[in-house]
């Protein structure tokens, strides 16, 4: 019985989610397929699972295929140096990973993505 209360918890939260989404306002993570850094993939991949898991539509934008996406992420964020993995919601530069990861651990995901 708890097992389906969880279920339904989880659903109710997705589906305000998605009733929050605004379509033009859609999730995108910056993120590099080319790296040696075993660090920087295991953040990627724990976004991209935690976003798919959840069924949250997201694009993603690989950095290492067109330099003028690395130069874009880098104005939006601020930061002329950032590195992949980034977080946006339109224009609207939500957080690095560490921001991300945040927003997980505290149970602050839906917050941080509306974060617009």
């Amino acid at each position: 019985q708890a097992f389906w209360a969880r279920r339904h918890q989880l659903w109710q939260s997705r589906t305000v989610l998605r009733q929050n989404m605004d379509i033009d306002d859609k999730i995108t993570v910056f993120i590099s397929s080319v790296s040696s850094n075993r660090e920087l993939k295991k953040r990627q991949e724990r976004i991209l699972t935690i976003l798919t898991g959840k069924r949250i539509p997201f694009e993603m934008v690989d950095i290492a295929v067109n330099e003028d996406d690395k130069h874009r992420m880098r104005h939006l964020c601020g930061v002329p140096t950032a590195l992949p993995p980034q977080v946006f919601k339109g224009e609207k530069y939500l957080g690095d990973y560490d921001a991300f990861d945040e927003a997980v651990e505290t149970d602050q995901l839906t917050d941080f993505l509306q974060n617009a």
